[in-house]
């Protein structure tokens, strides 16, 4: 029992050796924090922004603050914040993992993308209407406008004509969710990466997180299905109008059909690499009529 307390307490001096050591490079000035905890049980957690505000107020526009055993870096100025992470961004642009933030969105990160123009000017159209008709619901109509056009895009869904659409209080759901998960010192797991080794009866945002993720993943996994399904469909078709339009090509596919499979039998996906002509129709139908528009991503 005496070594296990001695052991204990030199592992406790440790880490507050490791948490209070002197920093190896000149921070800015910031709020004084505890030992281990850093400044977490200083920030409001469910209005963090009002202590970034009086934080400003004594320190300026660059603070430093320590959430357990990281350091934070908060810009109270939109000049600074510009030119930090726009012009030197390969310096600044980096993001902590947040791993509650993780789990309940499954990993999941999507990239920034060129939508289609027809569904984007029919929802700018659309917002245009709403605000003149309503400019006093003005937030509401930039909130349905951009939920809309996320869904229309994403699940080739029918705009959504109201901000009250069942819908939009979904995806209100999931972003709370997320920007709870992401609140600084909301989580530990967050700041001290080895608890997100313990068993799942034992970290209830494990139980939690992984709660909200099969329940938006049921919510949307039948839109993905069903936009999944009209995919199939519009390939389908269009294969079908050029194998009229072009009744040559649909000739020597039919020759290179018979040849290989012949007429006894239903070709299989394991004929495709027997059949490199109908093959290459498919690609050409697939490439000159495709079922989403162009993306980009990081900017290629």
């Amino acid at each position: 029992m005496g070594t296990i307390l001695v052991l204990g307490l030199a592992l406790t001096v440790t880490v507050v050796l490791l948490y209070t050591k002197a920093p190896t490079v000149r921070l800015p000035p910031g709020p004084k924090g505890y030992p281990l905890i850093g400044n977490a049980i200083q920030l409001d957690q469910k209005r963090p922004w009002h202590t970034f505000v009086e934080w400003k107020r004594k320190y300026g526009d660059i603070v430093h603050f320590r959430l357990f055993n990281q350091d934070v870096i908060l810009l109270n100025s939109a000049r600074i914040a510009g030119d930090l992470l726009r012009r030197r961004a390969s310096n600044y642009s980096g993001r902590p993992r947040l791993v509650v933030a993780d789990s309940i969105t499954g990993g999941l990160f999507v990239p920034f993308m060129n939508a289609e123009a027809r569904v984007q000017i029919s929802e700018a159209i659309k917002l245009s209407v709403d605000i003149l008709d309503s400019p006093d619901l003005c937030d509401d109509h930039i909130h349905r406008f951009t939920a809309s056009s996320i869904i229309s895009i994403i699940y080739n869904k029918s705009s959504l004509q109201s901000h009250r659409d069942p819908i939009i209080s979904s995806l209100d759901e999931i972003v709370h969710a997320i920007t709870n998960a992401m609140a600084p010192g909301r989580y530990l797991v967050n700041h001290l990466p080895f608890l997100e080794a313990l068993p799942n009866y034992m970290a209830r945002w494990k139980r939690d997180s992984q709660e909200l993720f099969r329940a938006y993943s049921k919510r949307y996994l039948s839109m993905f299905l069903e936009v999944k399904d009209k995919v199939s469909a519009i390939t389908m078709g269009w294969l079908v109008r050029a194998m009229i339009a072009y009744p040559e090509a649909q000739r020597k596919a039919q020759d290179e059909l018979d040849f290989v499979v012949g007429r006894a039998r239903i070709p299989t996906h394991e004929d495709m690499k027997s059949l490199p002509y109908i093959g290459a129709i498919v690609k050409e139908v697939v490439y000159a009529y495709p079922t989403l528009g162009d993306m980009t991503a990081n900017g290629s």
